[in-house]
């Protein structure tokens, strides 16, 4: 499977050869960052992609970023001159047709603190986020795509997110989230025509909307305690296109649920208020790759089988300029981006319900 790259530096992004890690090249705060995260998994970094390494360029070779023979070169620091590549899960490694959303968090663009940035950077970053939805709102669609009964996706370019004011917002997340069968009521330029293929029923869209406000939530409330600053990151939203296959993550978010309020229940009885996240466990992730870096040739390893799992992921991503900052509070305008994007949710919720309730009264 390809990597969807819907924003960023071209060609930034490399597979694995059996598609289950990715190889980005980084920067020093971004290593450091997916470095701390990973010490403290247990607080929140199931919402950050799980970290295996560093690679130097030196031992980044043809064999392991385009899948010829050959194994995967092990962890290593390098010569600190030389580029560093950062070895991460494919989050989409899992689904079968992936939708996917890149939803640029914040309301400040340009890191202060960065030496290389110049004043003429900073004064575009500070336009940018005046005249986008990313200085009102803490947030902005970068770009996305969905996938069709057809072969190819359809992607919505980042000019689309850019030409977005506040009350269009609603509009552009019916674009994102569409219900199969009903009419886009946005033309996009450069993107191809809308098309009643997209989307999901009713019935399977609902259960994947909850369930991404409840990750929302989840992830507000441990972003509020982090003293951090999240400069230029991303929201990465990743749900099943294949009908089947997302009805399949459905059931099994249902049964996963009804056996954790049992288990609640048994161990706490009924009066217990703990409220249930549906997002994916950490070691859903590992599912398809293991602990380390691979030691054998790809080709002659044995692709582990597919379990069911959630029919979504959501994700921060792109840290190459984010730091912690003790003392000075949490990232206000990162909540602000999450904040706004769970009203949208909720909003597009209702929608969908009304649209699901209508199906349902239609006679015959």
């Amino acid at each position: 499977m390809s990597f969807p790259q819907l924003s960023g530096h071209a060609n930034s992004i490399q597979l694995t050869a059996d598609g289950t890690l990715l190889i980005k090249q980084t920067l020093l705060l971004e290593h450091e960052f997916y470095t701390m995260m990973e010490q403290a998994r247990a607080m929140g970094a199931r919402f950050v992609s799980k970290f295996y390494g560093v690679l130097t360029e030196s031992n980044v070779g043809v064999e392991a970023l385009n899948g010829i023979e050959g194994e995967v070169p092990k962890t290593s620091t390098g010569d600190t001159n030389a580029k560093q590549f950062l070895v991460l899960s494919n989050l989409i490694n899992s689904f079968k047709k992936p939708n996917v959303l890149d939803l640029k968090l914040g309301t400040v663009l340009y890191d202060e603190l960065d030496q290389a940035c110049s004043e003429d950077k900073k004064a575009r970053m500070i336009k940018t986020a005046r005249e986008t939805t990313t200085g009102e709102c803490g947030l902005r669609l970068t770009a996305f795509q969905v996938n069709t009964n057809l072969l190819m996706p359809v992607t919505t370019p980042k000019i689309y997110g850019k030409s977005l004011k506040k009350e269009q917002l609603p509009e552009g997340i019916r674009r994102v989230f569409p219900v199969l069968g009903e009419p886009i009521p946005i033309s996009v330029p450069g993107a191809a025509s809308p098309s009643l293929d997209l989307g999901l029923p009713p019935s399977i869209l609902l259960p994947i909307l909850r369930a991404i406000h409840n990750s929302l939530t989840h992830l507000h409330s441990i972003l509020k305690d982090i003293e951090i600053r999240i400069i230029g990151g991303s929201l990465l939203v990743v749900w099943e296109g294949d009908q089947e296959r997302a009805q399949e993550g459905v059931n099994w978010m249902k049964e996963r649920e009804r056996m954790i309020r049992e288990r609640i229940k048994r161990d706490f009885g009924d009066d217990n208020d703990e409220e249930y996240y549906s997002d994916d466990d950490d070691d859903d992730e590992d599912t398809a790759a293991s602990q380390s870096l691979p030691s054998e040739p790809l080709p002659n390893r044995e692709k582990p089988k597919r379990k069911p799992s959630a029919p979504y992921k959501i994700a921060l991503i792109d840290f190459a300029h984010t730091r912690f900052v003790p003392g000075q509070g949490s990232d206000s305008g990162v909540l602000l981006g999450l904040e706004t994007f769970a009203e949208l949710i909720e909003d597009r919720i209702k929608e969908v319900e009304e649209s699901e309730r209508g199906r349902t009264e239609e006679p015959g």
